[in-house]
């Protein structure tokens, strides 16, 4: 499990797990946007990253073959099991490669190879269980 150094337990993540994790990763879709290259919009505009490696990373997803509207997710709090070693190995090598923010690769990395068991749950269910201070 990974919770975000801004995140706040505000009860029982055993309970959560329980409910909605079934095995290999976990992931709960973005609280606003459902779309890779939205995100990218807004990480330039917040200047997160420099539109020169933003842009280069969305023209090489863009190019081969990431849909718009595909999914985006919050990614401060996952579960994941050993099942899924292989497939956050590939998305670390993805955000080495372009941009820090790993919301832009983990739609792409899907994408190209879903992992062997993964759910997606709807962001807003974690916020019962976790607190974020914006960043």
């Amino acid at each position: 499990m990974y919770i975000d150094g801004n995140g706040r337990i505000l009860r029982s993540i055993l309970e959560y797990m329980k409910r909605y994790y079934k095995g290999g990763i976990l992931f709960q879709t973005h609280y606003a946007r459902n779309c890779t290259y939205q995100e990218a919009n807004k990480v330039i505009l917040l200047g997160f990253d420099t539109k020169e490696t933003v842009a280069a990373q969305m023209y090489k997803y863009q190019r081969s073959g990431l849909p718009r509207n595909n999914g985006l997710y919050e990614n401060g709090f996952l579960i994941r099991d050993n099942s899924a070693n292989d497939f956050c190995e590939r998305w670390y090598d993805e955000i080495l490669a372009g941009s820090y923010r790993d919301q832009l690769s983990l739609p792409y990395c899907i994408f190209k190879e879903r992992p062997p068991k993964m759910t997606i749950v709807n962001g807003s269910y974690k916020r019962r269980y976790i607190s974020f201070k914006p960043h």
